[in-house]
């Protein structure tokens, strides 16, 4: 949760997070964490990025309101008018409650505080000073004169104030039993007591009873005496007896004189006290710069840090600057510390008791300018970029001219950068690896200098020497052919040249036809087309010889197109294809045509094969390949009669056959044969069917033999011209006969049947003879007539 508004304070984030602000905005949100990216009191500057310090004073309005801000590196200091300070809420120059902050304020009176002080209301046996700001005492007690081991020692007689007993020579002064100790010497408090105290003529408290001063010269009156040049004002009501030793006047009121002669120090009255007092309660001067432990009937002193026991037993200052504490300053002693005054280089802590480094590279803004700033203990250092060198205060870099170095860019022209150089060489020297000079370039590495010759280096140039034969081209880095003639070769596989061609050409006359041509004797390959050799050996371009001469390739090469006919044109060829081949994008070359992808049409109902040139077919079972229309058609099985017994019916790539009622394919699915079973029919009169045959038959054995009409209802029998009577094709196209006594069981009454070819008998019993048909009926002489089969 944000506490500590600042009210009448606005500014911006990074202000406010870079100054005094722990978090921003409505709602709020904490600060990044330090350095973010710069440390407290300094932001990044908006050009170079370094930090810079921020002016708090202008930065943050209304900081230090009532009193003087004041910017310092990396923070500000508040200047508050007397009886104000900085509140660390609001950052605003507040009053001081004195009553509250200040230890023992108003030494035992009642404190109030005012608008930049304070007064105090004095008790009983105090008066107040002239400015109301301290309660003086004028109660009066016992004085001690010395120290021992810590104690107060050495008790004076008589009764003093402390400020008589302190301010003179006493060490201790007891109001009571149990003593404190007076202020050091020189101490505030010391000046307070003695000093303030005296210039502002306190009154004496009332009575002193038998009060004796030490040796001393003083006069009265009724306003008051003086004493030692000191003025103390008049005693009211006092009773009093005694003198001052020294000549002296009398005390005004109802006191005793002061006067007389007398000498020595006189014994001070005892006060008797019969109760425990906690002096460090009562008297909080005991232990200045210190702190008191009250003991049985004593206290003891602990001291301040800063402050040591001295052999009186009061705290002192320490030096700490003995021990040179400051390290890269010089020690400066204050009361209760030291502070460091830092060398240059150097500032002070917030403690201001050690001193640290500057950080030269981020307080003084842009630094080392061409360099990088790096800070060392006490001061920093330029670290130059390369081509640049210190300026003569240190504290930026210059440019660096290279030029003006002796052998500069040799063999070549120096020009100074900005913070470098660059070497122009000349023609035939490049720049070394350094960049510092300029060497000789060996012409001779480069690949294919010098081809078909020897290369010479030399400073900055080269020359090369060709064997005979060969002549220097016009540029002088290739040696060319001079029309010798060897054997030109078609390939080089492996390294190895291959296919020579007939006869012997030049050079240019193999090369300039075909850049993968070998030549020579032995064998090299042909320079590459964007080489220099190439440019010189062919330099009227491809199929040109060096003369300017065309290249018949037809001629060179017998076997240049392959599936084709090669035709000769001015700087190249061409080939005409064959039939089934086309010339590639080149049109040097014949490649295969691929008719099956060509034509997808191709070989339809069919898979189609591509083949050098041409093409095949091959045709799927009930297929046939048609040369006129290049496809696979189907071929009509039915054209020659299949099916018997059945109805044909042609489909794609092969045929069905359908099958009449009552019978069904056999297992080669090309014959109909019966298979169904019904009543068999041997008359039709006046269109009805009469006299079956018992049983069931067949269609085809019932209407190949007795039969004259079949099935239920019945149908006249349709007879197969094909058969004679009493045969049938059962099983295919051959005519079988009927064994009419299996297929019509008791055809023959009171006899036995016996299958004939085409027919049947029947062979009655001894004294049974056959009816006058003579062929079913075996009976007695007087036979019943059966009726005529129809024979159809």
């Amino acid at each position: 949760m944000c506490q500590g508004q600042l009210s009448g304070i606005v500014c911006t984030k990074t202000l406010c997070c870079a100054t005094i602000g722990r978090a921003w905005g409505h709602p709020c949100e904490q600060c990044p964490a330090q350095p973010h990216p710069c440390r407290r009191g300094f932001i990044p500057n908006i050009r170079s990025g370094a930090c810079q310090d921020v002016d708090e004073c202008q930065a943050v309005p209304n900081l230090c309101a009532g009193g003087t801000c004041i910017n310092t590196v990396g923070s500000y200091e508040c200047k508050c008018p007397a009886g104000h300070r900085q509140s660390e809420t609001s950052h605003k120059c507040e009053d001081i409650d004195e009553c509250t902050t200040i230890p023992g304020v108003c030494d035992g009176g009642e404190c109030s505080n005012t608008a930049s002080s304070y007064v105090c209301t004095c008790p009983r046996g105090y008066v107040s000073s002239t400015d109301g700001t301290r309660c003086v005492d004028q109660r009066v007690g016992t004085c001690f004169s010395a120290l021992a081991n810590g104690r107060c020692a050495a008790e004076l007689n008589g009764q003093y104030t402390k400020m008589q007993c302190c301010c003179d020579t006493g060490r201790c002064w007891a109001l009571v039993q149990i003593p404190e100790m007076c202020p050091v010497r020189g101490s505030d408090e010391f000046r307070r007591l003695c000093i303030v105290g005296v210039a502002q003529g306190h009154g004496l408290p009332n009575g002193y009873p038998n009060a004796h001063f030490p040796n001393g010269n003083g006069n009265g009156n009724g306003n008051g005496y003086n004493y030692n040049g000191y003025k103390y004002p008049a005693v009211p009501n006092g009773n009093g007896n005694g003198g001052i030793g020294g000549n002296g006047g009398s005390f005004g009121g109802n006191g005793g004189s002061f006067g007389g002669n007398g000498g020595g120090h006189q014994r001070i009255g005892s006060v008797s006290v019969n109760e425990s007092i906690d002096v460090c309660k009562h008297f909080t001067n005991l232990c200045l710069n210190g702190r008191c432990i009250p003991t049985l009937q004593s206290y003891r002193c602990e001291c301040n840090m800063g402050y040591r026991q001295d052999v009186r037993g009061e705290c002192i200052d320490v030096d700490e600057c003995v021990s040179n504490p400051c390290v890269n300053g010089d020690c400066v002693n204050t009361p209760g510390g030291y502070q460091c005054k830092c060398h240059e280089g150097y500032q002070g802590t917030p403690t201001k008791q050690a001193c640290m480094d500057i950080d030269e590279c981020i307080v003084n803004g842009v630094m080392c300018r061409n360099g990088r700033c790096v800070n060392t203990e006490g001061s920093f250092q330029c670290i130059c970029n390369a081509g640049f060198e210190l300026t003569p205060d240190g504290k930026n870099c210059m440019d660096h001219d290279e030029c003006a170095t002796t052998n500069m860019c040799l063999n070549g022209m120096c020009i100074n950068e900005d913070g470098s150089f660059k070497c122009i060489c000349k023609p035939g020297f490049a720049l070394a690896p350094n960049g510092r000079y300029c060497t000789d370039i060996d012409e001779c590495l480069t690949p294919g200098i010098c081809m078909n010759g020897r290369c010479l280096n030399s400073e900055g140039s080269f020359r090369c020497e060709c064997p005979p034969g060969l002549a220097i081209d016009v540029d002088g880095r290739v040696c060319v052919d001079t029309h010798m003639r060897t054997t030109c070769y078609g390939a080089i596989k492996m390294g190895t040249c291959s296919r020579p061609f007939p006869g012997a050409v030049t050079k240019s006359e193999c090369c300039c036809a075909n850049a993968e041509h070998g030549f020579g004797e032995p064998c090299n390959p042909c320079p590459s087309r964007n080489s220099a050799e190439f440019q010189a050996v062919c330099s009227s371009g491809i199929g040109i010889t060096a003369d300017g001469r065309d290249i018949n390739e037809c001629a060179l090469d017998p076997d240049i197109c392959q599936n084709g006919i090669c035709e000769n044109l001015r700087g190249s060829y061409r080939c005409i294809c064959n039939i089934g081949y086309e010339s590639d994008t080149s049109g040097k070359n014949c490649v295969d045509i691929n008719e099956c992808n060509v034509n997808r049409l191709l070989c339809d109902n069919g898979l189609c094969r591509n083949t050098p040139g041409s093409y095949t077919c091959s045709c799927p079972k009930g297929f046939i390949f048609k040369p006129e229309s290049e496809t696979c058609e189907d071929i009509n099985e039915c054209d020659s009669s299949p099916c018997i017994n059945g109805a044909c019916r042609n489909v794609a790539g092969s045929f069905n056959c359908e099958c009449t009622h009552g019978s069904k394919l056999d297992s080669t699915n090309t014959i109909c044969v019966d298979s169904m079973k019904s009543t068999c029919w041997l008359t039709i009169q006046d269109n009805r069917c009469e006299v079956n045959i018992n049983g069931a038959t067949l269609k085809s054995e019932c209407c190949s033999t007795l039969g004259a009409a079949w099935g239920s209802p019945c149908d006249p029998c349709e007879i197969d011209t094909a058969c004679s009577r009493g045969f049938a094709r059962m099983k295919g196209l051959v005519c079988e006969d009927i064994n009419e006594c299996e297929v019509f069981p008791g055809v023959c009454t009171n006899g036995r049947c016996v299958n004939t070819q085409g027919s049947f008998r029947c062979d009655c019993v001894e004294g049974l003879s056959l009816d006058s048909t003579g062929t079913h009926v075996c009976g007695y002489a007087q036979r019943a007539v059966l009726p005529e089969v129809a024979r159809g």
